[in-house]
């Protein structure tokens, strides 16, 4: 599981149907309902036909992406930057920012609301205070749990000055929110 910070999106300028691949190059229409429109003529649930698979990675013997059936996603004027993290050190970065939410207890243990969103200006302000305040981040040791007859589970640790590499990430989406006007999502 993960934790994405990048500026809001904005409105979509078109609408792609293809497979789930990062690089598909199926074809984009102006519309949400004509999209709707070819994908519902063509079947795509079902079936699959060769413009929708441009770019596919996972392209198997039979026509089909590998990764599951085609979809309609919203496409965006500009390509924001985003910064991706696993829970475990998001919730360092949050904690470093002073944004991390309300603990909840669960079945699971104690788990914090990591989910959130702020104006650019606000968080751009919380981000040049962590770096201001930050004394270095030592990193943690990476830590394994073995017990017989159970999963082994694998706590990578975090590299010594984690922290400081992803606030000056978290400045450079804070700076191009506020460029264009929009606020910075996290969950």
């Amino acid at each position: 599981m993960s934790i994405t910070f990048s500026p809001e999106p904005g409105a979509p300028t078109g609408f792609r149907v293809g497979c789930s691949c990062e690089d598909n190059q199926g074809p984009v229409f102006g519309t949400y309902a004509d999209a709707e429109a070819f994908y519902t003529k063509h079947d795509l649930l079902n079936t699959t036909i060769p413009e929708v698979l441009v770019g596919c990675e996972y392209l198997g013997q039979e026509g089909y992406c590998e990764m599951g059936h085609c979809f309609i996603k919203a496409t965006f004027a500009e390509d924001a930057p985003k910064l991706n993290m696993a829970n475990g050190n998001a919730i360092v970065v949050l904690e470093a920012l002073g944004l991390l939410g309300e603990v909840t207890d669960t079945a699971f243990g104690p788990v914090p609301d990591a989910c959130g969103s702020m104006d650019a200006e606000s968080f751009l302000g919380r981000v040049l205070a962590a770096e201001v305040m930050s004394v270095g981040d030592p990193g943690t040791e990476t830590e394994t749990v073995a017990e017989k007859g159970r999963a082994t589970m694998v706590m990578c640790g975090r590299s010594e000055g984690y922290v400081d590499t992803k606030l000056s990430a978290l400045r450079e989406i804070a700076l191009w929110a506020q460029a264009h006007e929009v606020a910075v999502v996290w969950g």
